[in-house]
């Protein structure tokens, strides 16, 4: 029984170990945005964009410092969320392992967040030079699209937890309901990310940026069938 408890006790370490080698990994790669901004550092004015509008127009100006304060947020988020991810078997009650996706999902938003943020920088390197900045909503919603095909591919394999996937009351207290949940998940994330990069790229930019409102039927779809789901098995208990 103890020699049982020591090996458990062994595997846990080691699993920690390797989850702590992923984020850092993950972590040095989310640097690389703030590199790329240290890099163009001196070709930024002092007062640069801190936000634009639908016509990609800057609407709030501030110091190139509060810029570098942004980046370094989403890189602080980035990693924060990783660690979530990566760690959440050992803060969520129900303790539920689904330990290779879950590191899977952690890389796509790593890489994710590594690119929005470059592509934030490099508009603005651009739009301060008065280039043209009219790719950065699709080259955002082209991410986005990516991002639901990738994250699309793991959702069926998601166990319940608290903290990734769809989580609503029902999910949350059926396994039944969470696994149909996120059986549909997998398939309208995947097939909707794919018709949102189509449409993104076929579209002319004044366009694209009404595509960004797929993205709410791929939220509220899920939502609206696990309550389906728990609704069918109250009629059927009654």
């Amino acid at each position: 029984m103890k020699q049982n408890v020591h090996e458990v006790q062994n595997t846990e370490t080691k699993n920690v170990r390797k989850k702590s080698t992923v984020l850092l990994y993950q972590a040095l790669i989310a640097l690389i945005p703030l590199l790329y901004l240290y890099s163009v550092w001196n070709e930024l004015p002092e007062q640069v964009p801190l936000h634009y509008n639908a016509n990609m127009e800057a609407d709030r100006m501030g110091s190139k410092t509060a810029f570098l304060y942004l980046i370094i947020f989403m890189f602080l988020i980035s990693v924060a969320c990783s660690a979530v991810i990566l760690f959440l078997n050992k803060i969520d009650p129900k303790k539920r392992r689904s330990e290779k996706t879950e590191t899977k999902v952690s890389w796509i938003l790593s890489v994710f967040m590594v690119f929005v943020s470059s592509l934030v920088i490099y508009t603005t390197v651009n739009y301060v030079k008065g280039n043209d900045t009219g790719f950065f909503v699709k080259g955002i919603e082209s991410l986005l699209a990516v991002f639901f095909i990738l994250i699309g591919n793991f959702m069926g394999n998601i166990r319940p937890n608290h903290f990734l996937g769809v989580r609503t009351p029902w999910t949350l207290e059926d396994e039944d309901n969470w696994k149909e949940t996120h059986r549909l998940t997998s398939k309208i994330w995947f097939f909707g990310g794919l018709i949102m990069l189509v449409f993104v790229l076929i579209l002319p930019k004044n366009m694209a940026t009404h595509i960004v409102w797929f993205v709410i039927p791929l939220a509220v779809i899920p939502v609206g069938y696990s309550y389906y789901l728990f609704r069918q098995k109250q009629k059927n208990v009654q």
